[in-house]
């Protein structure tokens, strides 16, 4: 009679032999890293009106026709705007 090395029945998460710090992962798996990133969020928006401020202090205001996984934006009716920054010392 073979014994069973699980603790529990032997589902997701469950306990191997007795050692309760390690743990079996068969029905867990990873999101990719397109379900783990903004991207969706910013893909969602595309057809309405959004504002994005760059690093480089320049706003673009615009349609979102577009938005990649790697955040590549397309914009129609863009007008840009630079943003004066004034230092505080």
């Amino acid at each position: 009679m073979q014994e069973d090395d699980t603790l529990g029945g032997g589902g997701s998460g469950a306990l191997v032999g007795d050692n309760p710090r390690r743990r079996r992962r068969t029905a867990q798996r990873r999101p990719g890293r397109e379900e783990r990133s903004l991207a969706c969020l910013i893909q969602a928006l595309e057809g309405r009106r959004v504002v994005v401020e760059l690093r480089s202090d320049i706003i673009i205001r615009g349609l979102l026709d577009e938005a990649d996984e790697f955040l590549n934006l397309s914009m129609t009716d863009a007008t840009t705007q630079n943003v004066a920054v004034s230092s505080l010392c």
